[in-house]
């Protein structure tokens, strides 16, 4: 695999009122960003129905969760 410029994610899309704050910002990989964008449809698509997504692709034995931080 060859190196891959570093891409600025946001953690919580800006389209959901995220902001450019520091502890909302992940440095990735562009092909992680993409990935992400993939899966998330751009956005579209809640934790939970990625989780849920992801849950079908994974060994049977495990699930995916997501849960609020305490």
């Amino acid at each position: 695999m060859k190196k891959s410029s570093l891409s600025r994610h946001h953690r919580k899309p800006r389209c959901q009122g995220g902001s450019n704050s520091q502890s909302n910002i992940r440095l990735c990989t562009q092909w992680e960003h993409d990935v992400w964008n993939y899966i998330s449809n751009y956005e579209q698509r809640t934790l939970g129905e990625i989780a849920k997504f992801l849950s079908g692709w994974i060994d049977p034995q495990y699930e995916f969760i997501i849960r609020r931080k305490q």
